[in-house]
């Protein structure tokens, strides 16, 4: 939040506001806006959560605005679910996330040294685990350890937005902008 807050000064923004708050506790009061970003939640988050996410998008978001809702999608997401999945494992019944980061780093330079001969598959596996590494400790646990993660084909996030009566504008990617 300060960094974003530190962007706006000093770009001498007026009409720019960040807020942080619960999804779940946004409610007729929050107001309109041209743009609503809800970056890096709806695939990691419950249901309950995802649908509130559009119902935002919906209600909140003036008639010629955008909701720029990110959510990972598949078939991609397969690979990224069984490491995932492989990591989660290795963690086993341990608590402490500084554990799970050692031991889910652990499997990952296991995975990233390969075999000698790999099939394509091994080989994504393998890149995969490499880019994993070099994410950040916050990173690496909010997006790959984290309780929720449920990566949705196109067409399923299409209809549930359909379904708030939003529709597909096209895709972006803020780390681009």
């Amino acid at each position: 939040m300060r960094r974003g807050q530190k962007t706006i000064s000093d770009l001498g923004l007026g009409n720019v506001r960040l807020r942080q708050m619960n999804v779940l506790e946004v409610d007729e009061g929050f107001g309109e806006f041209d743009y609503i970003i809800a970056h890096g939640l709806y695939s990691w988050t419950p249901v309950a959560v995802r649908d509130k996410i559009l119902a935002i998008a919906r209600a909140h978001t003036h008639r010629q605005g955008v909701a720029f809702v990110s959510y990972n999608t598949m078939p991609g997401g397969h690979v990224r679910t069984m490491v995932r999945e492989m990591m989660l494992h290795h963690i086993g019944g341990a608590e402490d996330p500084a554990i799970h980061l050692e031991k889910a780093r652990e499997l990952l330079r296991l995975i990233a040294m390969g075999r000698p001969e790999p099939d394509t598959l091994e080989a994504a596996v393998a890149t995969y685990a490499v880019e994993l590494l070099e994410r950040t400790d916050s990173a690496l646990y909010h997006d790959d350890l984290c309780d929720i993660y449920e990566p949705v084909y196109f067409h399923e996030f299409a209809a549930h937005a359909a379904g708030h009566d939003l529709q597909y504008l096209g895709e972006a990617n803020p780390q681009e902008a």
